[in-house]
């Protein structure tokens, strides 16, 4: 209960009255001595920061009721650090699945983004190397197209017809 209670409140980015209700279930949990999932409940609770919230970037399921064979989902992989307060910090572009501009919007949804951070001895602690996915559903044509024009732009401006000679006057 103080657990999600402390992530109502991060939720809502306070994490200062979010920290008591994490401090007071991470030494509930220390008490428990239980397991989660062969891990010990406070490491399972605590151990890695959670994300809680994120307003997910423009259009990136628009074409979710299109038919199997007309989609593809391409993923634009993060990789981050959680600050203390639960915030994603020094956010890096590991793989932009083919489009920067899907990259840039995924880095700017991050920005809202709100995790339960790591507890150290029942402290928050910042965490580097956190892998955050974003998946975006694209149309297979729209990704042809786009390798045609991608294409098209290394190769050179396509050659322009020839003008017809004017008369002179």
């Amino acid at each position: 209960m103080r657990t999600q209670l402390g992530d109502w409140y991060q939720g809502r980015g306070q994490a200062e009255r979010a920290l008591p209700h994490y401090q007071l279930a991470w030494q509930a949990a220390v008490r428990a001595n239980g397991t989660v999932g062969g891990k010990p409940l406070v490491e399972a609770l605590f151990g890695q920061p959670v994300l809680l919230q994120i307003v997910r970037p423009d259009a990136w399921n628009r074409y979710a009721e299109r038919p199997q064979r007309e989609i593809e989902v391409r993923s634009v992989i993060i990789d981050l650090a959680v600050d203390r307060e639960g915030r994603a910090q020094n956010a890096r572009v590991v793989d932009d699945s083919g489009d920067t501009r899907r990259a840039e919007k995924t880095l700017a949804a991050l920005r809202t983004a709100r995790y339960r951070p790591r507890l150290e001895q029942g402290q928050p602690a910042a965490t580097p190397g956190i892998v955050f996915s974003q998946p975006w559903i694209v149309l297979v044509e729209d990704e042809a197209a786009e390798s045609k024009a991608a294409a098209v732009t290394s190769a050179g401006a396509p050659p322009q017809p020839e003008q017809p000679a004017r008369p002179d006057r």
